[in-house]
């Protein structure tokens, strides 16, 4: 039974930038793990692209939760059309602006909540990486601030917890109850009682990249979660692990990319 650490990491706004757009900005829900890798290597203070290959799969193992109701909302930005120096300096008047729809994920109320997720890792084949995250964040000795996709939209590690009290199972059509989001190739089915509360919502999300300082995708991952941060059942077949946090009993699934067929 490996460790599990747990990071809880808060803010108001986020945009997590779907790899497929071009013309629009639209977000995913949840910070697809290439993203969850990164604000890792910041913590750590790594160099941009000299992590892709020692955050893989095979060395750690990445699960992550939406803690709280999360809702979306599309803004217009207002792009310069650049295409000679006078379009930067303001000198051309008829210069015309680009308009780009821009996705932002919020909580259900801004005023008064936050945007919360847990972050849940292991050790794979890496203990050493894991050894430095889990002295990182127990200590507070993160070097770069967290942020929530884009520059400006900041966020802040406000737990961390190293769980010892694990269990690693295998489901075989079992009915489950999950507090996280889970791989979608292992659910059979949705379980609906009828006083459930959630709202479940499934992406295709970026896992990893082929290598070092390269961004081409080496697998994709495809997560279905409930985006009102409701734990909810599942008839589901596939590894999970059970963990004792100071919240309770938490049953969580790590990322896997999909398998190939």
């Amino acid at each position: 039974m490996n460790p599990i650490l747990k990071l809880e990491v808060a803010g108001k706004l986020a945009h997590f930038r779907k790899f497929y757009g071009n013309s629009t900005a639209l977000s995913y829900s949840i910070p697809p793990r290439t993203t969850i890798m990164g604000m890792l290597a910041s913590m750590l203070g790594l160099e941009k692209g000299s992590y892709h290959e020692a955050f893989q799969h095979e060395n750690l193992r990445i699960g992550i939760s939406v803690k709280g109701a999360v809702r979306k909302s599309i803004h217009v930005l207002n792009h310069l059309k650049v295409s000679s120096p006078s379009d930067l300096n303001g000198s051309n008047k008829f210069n015309a602006h680009t308009q780009i729809p821009f996705e932002i994920v919020m909580p259900e109320d801004l005023a008064t909540q936050d945007l919360q997720y847990a972050i849940y890792l292991t050790p794979s084949g890496n203990a050493e990486l894991f050894e430095r995250i889990q002295e990182c964040c127990l200590n507070g000795n993160h070097l770069f601030n967290l942020t929530f996709g884009t520059a400006n939209f900041h966020a802040s590690l406000t737990h961390a917890e190293f769980i010892e009290q694990t269990a690693e199972k295998h489901a075989d059509e079992a009915e489950l109850t999950f507090h996280s989001a889970i791989n979608s190739h292992g659910v059979q089915s949705i379980i609906h009682a009828p006083d459930s509360d959630f709202h479940l919502t499934e992406e295709l999300l970026p896992a990893e990249f082929k290598e070092n300082e390269s961004r081409e995708l080496q697998s994709m991952s495809r997560m279905l979660f409930s985006t009102s941060g409701k734990p909810f059942s599942a008839v589901y077949t596939g590894p999970y692990s059970e963990i004792k946090s100071q919240t309770g009993l938490e049953r969580i699934t790590f990322i896997e990319p999909i398998p190939s067929r």
